[in-house]
């Protein structure tokens, strides 16, 4: 029967070197991916990572005793907010052959149009733009109407701004150019649209 070698303290220094430099980081990326496959479920969502405060670093290279962490940018809710506080609020007038002020609150995700339901998560650098595209928009916003006496886009941005701290929503106007798509009805030069942007605050 052979005996067995005994094992030294440098034997068992590297042994503690290889675990605390190699195992317990690579455990930790692991536990890492685990919580965030638990938290996209079956669909993906968009997130910033950060390892040991180094942004998009790669999970591997977590320290000993550091950290990581997934920033979500989960908008969905106060793009629907806004657009379901826009709609109900608007002046409604008699039917004249064109779009009513209520029906052109269009939507835009990076100059692309779309709807609120269709966006659950925007990066960081997006944009999402809220505008209104009526001739008369910026006269209701100084109480043009007696049935938004308070105007619409500004109320609203001020009480997002409040309800949503996650997010950046600046209340402004667009020039009929700075609109990212055409619309469909003349303009003039002088018109000015109420909007709303929203960012994801960093």
């Amino acid at each position: 029967m052979l005996a067995s070698k005994a094992i030294s303290r440098g034997d068992i220094a590297k042994l503690t070197a290889q675990i605390r430099e190699k195992t317990i980081p690579r455990w930790t990326a692991t536990v890492a991916r685990r919580a965030l496959a638990e938290v996209q479920g079956s669909k993906p969502v968009r997130y910033r990572q950060f390892v040991d405060g180094r942004e998009g670093a790669p999970l591997d290279s977590v320290r000993v005793g550091g950290q990581i962490r997934f920033l979500f940018q989960r908008l969905g809710p106060v793009l629907e907010w806004i657009y379901e506080e826009l709609v109900p609020r608007s002046p409604y007038g008699p039917e004249r052959g064109e779009p009513h002020y209520r029906d052109v609150h269009w939507v835009f995700v990076d100059e692309k149009r779309t709807w609120p339901g269709a966006v659950t998560e925007i990066q960081v650098n997006e944009k999402v733009v809220f505008v209104n595209t009526r001739p008369y928009a910026r006269r209701l916003e100084h109480g043009w109407s007696t049935q938004a006496p308070d105007g619409v886009y500004e109320l609203v941005g001020l009480e997002a701004t409040r309800r949503f701290p996650q997010a950046l929503t600046e209340f402004g106007y667009l020039r009929p150019e700075e609109v990212p798509e055409e619309i469909p009805w003349r303009t003039r030069p002088y018109y000015a649209y109420p909007s709303l942007t929203v960012r994801a605050r960093q």
